[in-house]
Formats: C-alpha cells, structure tokens, sequence
C-alpha cells in the first residue's frame, strides 16, 4: 500500500504540466541575436541562462517587473536554457536560439 502511494506521489511531484500551469511566460524573438523580451503574467523574481553544458552565464535578479530586457549579444552562437522565478517561487524553463 504504501508503494503505491509513494508511486503515486512521485507521478504527480514529476509532472511537468504543474510547473508549467502556474507560471506563463513569452521570450521573443526566439531566435534572437543580441536582445530578447521576456513577458509573464506574475512578477519576475528571477533570471537565469544557461547553456548547453548546464552552466549558468546570465543571472538576473534585478528589480521584479512582469517584462524584463536581456542583452545576450556578448553570448556565443548556441542554445541556451532560460529559468524564470517569479515572485511566488513558481519556475518555468524554455529554450531559446542564440543567432
């Protein structure tokens, strides 16, 4: 019984749908070459970029606003991960072309 339950409980902690129902956010252009916007409904806590390896080469934790400007013009050619915190601790994650 317990098993099923922990099953259970590990199915539903996993689901990526229920990170990505609480925080909606848009990075255009995607692909970009030095500027991209990024929009949420909520308040941005937080900014991270991350390249391929994993490694963070961008951190934005300036003041919380629902539209934020980031210059990736110094950034090589890539792809990168964008982590998004907003103002209540939810986290979403996309990726975006670096041109």
């Amino acid at each position: 019984m317990k098993e099923a339950a922990d099953a259970v409980c590990d199915a539903l902690l996993s689901s990526d749908d229920v990170i990505a129902s609480k925080l909606d956010f848009t990075v255009s252009p995607n692909p970009a070459l030095d500027i991209i916007k990024i929009t949420s409904e909520n308040l941005i806590h937080s900014i991270n970029v991350i390249d391929i390896n994993g490694q963070i080469v961008f951190t934005d934790n300036s003041t919380k606003a629902k539209i934020k400007t980031l210059d990736i013009s110094s950034l090589p050619e890539s792809f990168y991960f964008i982590s998004i915190k907003d103002d209540q601790g939810n986290v979403a994650i996309e990726k975006i072309v670096k041109n």
